[in-house]
């Protein structure tokens, strides 16, 4: 047996052949030997408990072992071995050996022996006549001086035992007082009066009968005696014994040894480990207030205390006891006496003993054992519990948290069990069991399901709650309602009553008992499970079952006859040669081995054969019926199978058979799959069949009616002659229509085990028949070939072959992007994307739909139609004529006189020959003509693109956009407002009228204008590094980027206007009134003759002739004036240089600007007016008559010259 993981119990009663195997941290387990004979402890094994009356014996092992002997009668033999161990006897003579080891013994009722062996003992006799033998080991002795002996008298005397030596002190029978010393062994014997005792390191003192206190030091043995007695232990490890009296016992250190006597005790701990022992008075308290605390109550009524540390309590003499066990792992032992416990805290061990007795957990480990009787009431509380029961009557047992094992006894129990895990043993009498939520287990007694063992008569209830549950009845008229979940119920022994509630529910049968039970059952689809081998045996499903099963795991069984009812039936029988029935309902028949006999009735049944001795019995019109032959010993000797006449559906379901099989249909609808692998043979016959010959080159003869064929490989074969019906071909591979097959449809690889195949592309083509062909998934080329088709595709991207007239093809939305190949004047139909006329068909025609359409012609003369959407057109070599209708089209023509009309949208024309027609209305977009030759615009048509060697393009009387190609290029825009742009090559652009725009990437481009044709405007790009403006060319924009490398703009008589760069600008305004604006720290400007206005920013500006307007900006500038009148402004900001030259000018500086007038001709300046502003100016007159100086703020250098000049130097 090996209980693996977890806590658990077994029960031995072969001494010699059982064996039990638990590994490292299994949990913490349990021994019941049950039979007479030597058990010896395998490893890993905690704990053991005789429970044989007839003896037993027990050994341990290494651990720390608990052993027990709960049986009533017999004598039992324990022996600790190893570890620190905690021996209990029982009532009979027993003999305990603790071995080596700290180990705690208690003798029990009987004539006990108790050795201590090699160790540590605490030994104690609770009851009878016992011999006890202390360790073998050497104990601890003080230093020994003198050894007195002191005897008290009739007065209250002071008896001291000296400084040292063995000391026996006896008081007399007045009030005493003595004082030990270090001596030991020493007897201090309180011989009558109220003696008070003290005693030091080592010394045994004890009362006699009076009412005495003794006060213990560091380890004595401390008798009261008789009386009313107080006695506190000193800080050893004591010895406390009282008598009939009422004594209060106080335990103020070391692990002190208790025995309170008969009397009214009150006895008290402290942090070290406490030993309280027999107390037999009524009323006692025992408080364990710290320390691995050892308390045994006596014959009187108690009220017990437990603390934070380990505590043991024993109740073995009788009493009504009420024990709170503390937070601390505690032992509890109870007697024939009412016990009540209250589990604080702590992993509690608690044996409760004969009488009647409440016991409650908390969230600890809890194991409650009684064996002794009474009729008890256990709360288990949150932790994972174990409880056993004894012979009384258990009243409750409830696990209300955790995973339980709660054992009930002998007598008639209830068990409760909560939301967690339970294990619910009856073991005898009538017991009530209730699982609870859980998924939990009940037995009704102790024979255990699977297990040997007696079947207890007793007539029990099992509740199996809302888990998944199992439920044994065992012996007796039992009970079993499994509630919700998926219960098994295994009623056992007697006539049971089973209800398995809502849920997929079993009910077991291992005997010949259960047939008789009663089961009532109307929630979920259930199962009954035979498990019983008589010579022959008849069952009946109930009205509400489903199921009948026969486990052929347990035993090998004889026939069976197994009858359904008018549900859907699944029955399956044993090895024998069995009968089953399945009546009414839609049934599966399974005689497994054997030669059996199946008989479906009415309802569409199914019949699993595993050898040629079976039999099936159909009558007409019961339903479509089939025949599973699972495994080649099904068939006949030539490998094959013939379906009789009033059978439907064939099915070989063996895949690893070796050789071919031969399935044979009849004149009905038959339904005929092979999962072989090998090569095999289908016929149909007559009827509408359906043949699938799985894996393998499998042939396939359908027969007459319209048969089904299902094809995997592109080597099956599919039979059909002319007249035997429509046939339909479903495959898996790319698949050619033979002929006298009508239909085609390809399948999609199927999912397995959750996961989808990788989808091969696979084709589908038809024949000269009227084909139905459908796609799968994937894309497909689908083609019918002859005849009036009907082509239907599915997900993927699939293609059509259109060959007729007739032919239709039927595409779903979002159904992967589709085209039509076609032989036909054809138009695209909803959810068809793309169109293709076939090369050499002719002059034929295609029309597009309402979606994005490309539509490719042939050779021949084709019409395109784009319909609406956004549709690309390609004529061919053809005079085609394309209509993009709505939508922003493509049109090209391709070769050929093609005409072509984008219709509404911004289309765009491809043209290769000065005879193809672009038509456009007005309002129609936007559009664009992309020509490899020369061509001239249409009305309404805006943009030309020359491409390839085309090389002059002529825009129309609109605002025209014309871009050249790499060819020397001749650009006309004729009227409008025109772009042009010539491309690379040495191109030449005319604009015509209006303002035109060129755009020149040479040098040598030449642009064209006429006077009076508008303001024209020249861009240079970036690969133009010097321009001049041509004649009547007004405007000009430099785009030269290369750094420091500078760029030349030249204009010419007119007014021009000129734009820099952001790279370096030298720019030459010529003749006319030019403007210009520059904007980089070493751009220079020149305004030539005219009136000029210059504008820089860190430029120098240069005025030449005219009255120029020089402006700078926030750089450093250089203004310079000329001859003429000129006005300079400094803008912004800067060190600005301004030069006024000979003219009268008039200079306006900013902050820390040089104003400067100096002439032309060697000092002759004319009369200016200079301007400084708020900085610190320096401004010069020169020889004129300077009509005014300003400074304007600023600490400012003003200087006149030789003239009569005005100086104003401002605030």
């Amino acid at each position: 047996m090996a209980g693996l993981a977890g806590n658990d119990i077994y029960y031995v009663d072969d001494n010699n052949t059982d064996e039990i195997v638990e590994l490292s941290g299994g949990g913490t387990d349990t021994i019941f030997v049950v039979k007479d004979g030597w058990y010896i402890f395998a490893a890993n094994i905690e704990n053991g408990t005789v429970d044989d009356n007839n003896g037993g014996a027990i050994s341990g092992n290494e651990l720390n072992n608990v052993l027990n002997v709960t049986s009533t009668s017999g004598n039992a033999w324990i022996w600790g071995y190893g570890g620190n161990d905690k021996i209990t006897g029982g009532s009979g003579d027993d003999s305990l050996y603790g071995g080596y080891g700290n180990d705690t013994i208690t003798g029990g009722l009987g004539f006990d022996q108790l050795y201590g062996d090699l160790g540590y003992t605490d030994l104690g006799g609770v009851g009878g006549n016992d011999i006890i033998t202390g360790s073998s080991t050497t104990d601890e002795y003080g230093a020994t001086l003198d050894e007195d002996i002191v005897y008290g008298d009739t007065a209250g005397n002071i008896l001291n035992g000296g400084v040292g030596g063995n000391d026996n002190i006896k008081t007399g029978t007045g009030e005493d007082t003595v004082y030990g010393d270090t001596g030991a062994n020493i007897e201090y014997g309180g011989r009558g009066g109220n003696d008070t005792i003290n005693t030091d390191v080592g010394v045994n003192p004890y009362g006699y009968g009076s009412d005495d206190e003794v006060y213990g030091d560091a380890g004595q043995d401390l008798d009261g005696r008789g009386g009313n007695d107080i006695i506190n232990t000193g800080k050893g490890d004591d010895h406390v014994f009282g008598d009939a009296g009422y004594d209060i016992y106080g335990g103020f250190g070391g692990n002190d040894t208790i025995n309170a006597g008969d009397g009214d005790n009150t006895v008290y701990g402290d942090a070290q480990f406490e030993l309280a022992a027999y107390g037999d008075g009524n009323g006692g308290y025992y408080g364990g207030i710290g320390g691995n605390d050892k308390i045994t109550t006596g014959s009187g009524d108690d009220v017990i205390y437990g603390d934070v540390a380990r505590t043991i309590y024993g109740g073995a003499r009788g009493g009504n006891d009420n024990i709170t066990s503390g937070a601390g792992d505690d032992l509890i032992y109870g007697d024939a006496g009412y016990i009540a416990n209250y589990g604080q805290g702590g992993n509690d061990t608690i044996t409760a003993g004969a009488g009647d007795d409440f016991i409650y957990g908390d969230a600890g480990y809890y194991l409650s054992e009684y064996g002794t009787g009474g009729n008890d009431n256990i709360n288990a509380g949150d932790g994972n519990d174990w409880i056993f029961g004894d012979a009384g009557w258990a009243i409750s047992a409830y696990g209300t948290g955790g995973n339980d094992t709660l054992t009930g006894g002998n007598g008639d129990d209830v068990i409760y069990g909560d939301a967690a895990y339970v294990s619910a043993y009856g073991i005898s009498g009538n017991d009530t069991l209730n699982g609870g939520a859980g998924n939990d287990r009940l037995y009704g007694d102790y024979s255990v399901y699977g297990h040997d063992g007696a079947q207890s008569g007793g007539k029990d209830t099992l509740i199996g709650g809302s888990g998944n549950d199992f439920l044994f009845g065992g012996g007796g008229n039992d009970t079993l309602n499994g509630d919700a979940g998926n219960d098994r119920l295994y009623g056992g022994y007697g006539v049971d009553k089973l209800n398995g509630g809502a849920g997929n529910d079993t009910y077991i049968y291992v005997n010949a008992g259960g047939a008789n039970d009663v089961i009532t059952d109307t929630g979920g689809i259930d199962t009954v499970e035979l498990s019983y081998d008589p010579a022959s045996f008849t069952y009946t499903l109930g009205a509400s079952l489903e199921h009948l099963v026969v486990d052929p795991q347990n035993t090998t069984f004889n026939d069976f006859t197994l009858i359904g009812n008018a549900l859907a039936n699944n029955i399956a029988a044993s090895s024998g040669d069995d009968v089953l029935r399945g009546l009414g309902g839609n049934d599966t028949l399974d005689g497994r081995d054997g030669s059996d006999t199946m008989e479906g009735g009415t309802g569409n049944d199914t019949y699993i054969l595993d050898n040629t001795g079976d039999v099936i019995v159909e009558l007409s019109g019961q339903g479509t019926d089939t025949v599973v032959l699972d495994d080649e010993l099904a068939l006949d000797t030539n490998n094959g199978y013939t379906l009789a006449s009033t059978l439907e559906n064939l099915t070989f379901a063996d895949p690893a058979a070796n050789d071919p099989v031969y399935l044979f249909g009849n004149a009905a609808n038959n339904i005929i799959i092979s999962y072989s692998g090998e090569d095999d043979r289908l016929v149909g016959f007559a009827g509408n069949d359906s043949l699938d010959g799985g894996g393998g080159d499998d042939w396939l003869v359908g027969g007459t009616g319209n048969d089904t064929y299902t094809v995997d490989t592109e080597d099956d074969i599919v039979s059909e002659l002319t007249g035997e019906g429509t046939d339909t071909v479903k495959s898996y591979v790319t698949w050619f229509l033979d002929a006298n097959l009508e239909h085609l449809t390809l399948l999609d690889v199927p999912v397995i085990n959750g996961s989808p195949t990788t989808q091969a592309d696979i084709d589908a083509i038809g024949n000269d028949a009227n084909n139905n062909i459908t796609g799968n998934s994937g894309d497909n080329v689908i083609d019918g070939r002859g005849g009036n088709d009907v082509m239907k595709g599915g997900l993927g991207d699939d293609t059509y072959y259109i060959v007729q007239t007739g032919d239709t093809v039927t595409e779903a939305a979002n159904a992967g992007t589709d085209t039509v190949i076609t032989s036909r004047t054809f138009t695209l139909g909803a959810n068809q994307e793309n169109l293709t006329l076939s090369a050499g068909a002719g002059a034929i025609n295609g029309t597009g739909n309402t979606l994005n359409n490309i539509i490719w012609g042939n050779s021949s003369i084709n019409t395109l139609n784009g319909g609406s959407g956004n549709d690309e057109l390609f004529g061919g070599q053809g005079n085609d004529t394309l209509a993009g209708g709505a939508g922003t089209d493509v049109l090209d023509g391709g070769r050929g006189n093609d005409k072509m009309s984008g219709g509404t949208g911004n289309d765009t024309f491809y043209v290769d020959s000065t005879t193809d027609v672009v038509t456009e209305l007005a309002g129609e977009g936007t559009d664009t003509v992309i020509s490899g030759t020369t061509f001239t615009l249409g009305a309404n048509v805006e943009n030309l693109i020359l491409i390839g060697n085309a090389v002059t393009g002529t825009g129309n009387g609109g605002n025209n956009t014309i871009t050249g190609n790499l060819r020397n290029n001749d650009l006309f825009g004729l009227g409008g407002n025109d772009t042009l742009d010539g491309g690379r090559g040495f191109d030449t652009l005319t604009g015509g009228t209006g303002n035109d725009t060129y755009l020149v990437d040479e040098t040598n481009d030449v642009v064209v204008e006429a006077a009076g044709q508008g303001t024209d405007t020249v861009r240079s790009d970036d690969g133009v590094r010097v321009f001049t403006l041509s004649d009547n060319v007004e405007n000009l924009v430099m785009d030269w980027v290369h750094g420091s490398e500078t760029s030349y703009g030249y204009g010419n008589s007119s007014n021009n206007v000129f734009t820099g760069s952001d790279s370096q600008n030298q720019m030459f305004g010529e003749d006319g009134n030019d403007t210009m604006s520059l904007g980089g720290e070493r751009d220079y400007g020149y305004g030539g003759a005219g009136n000029d206005t210059l504008n820089g920013d860190g430029s120098d500006l240069s005025g030449q002739g005219g009255n120029d307007t020089l402006n700078g900006g926030a750089g450093d500038d250089g203004l310079w004036g000329d001859m003429d009148d000129n006005i300079a402004y400094d803008g912004i900001g800067g060190n600005d240089t301004l030069n006024g030259g000979d003219g009268e000018d008039t200079l306006y500086g900013e902050a820390e600007d040089n104003i400067q007038d100096y002439g032309y001709d060697g000092g002759v300046g004319g009369n200016d007016t200079l301007n400084g502003d708020a900085g610190d100016d320096l401004i010069f007159g020169d020889v004129g008559q300077d009509i005014s100086l300003y400074g304007k703020g600023g600490n400012d250098k003003l200087n006149g010259g030789t003239g009569d000049d005005r100086l104003i130097g401002d605030a």
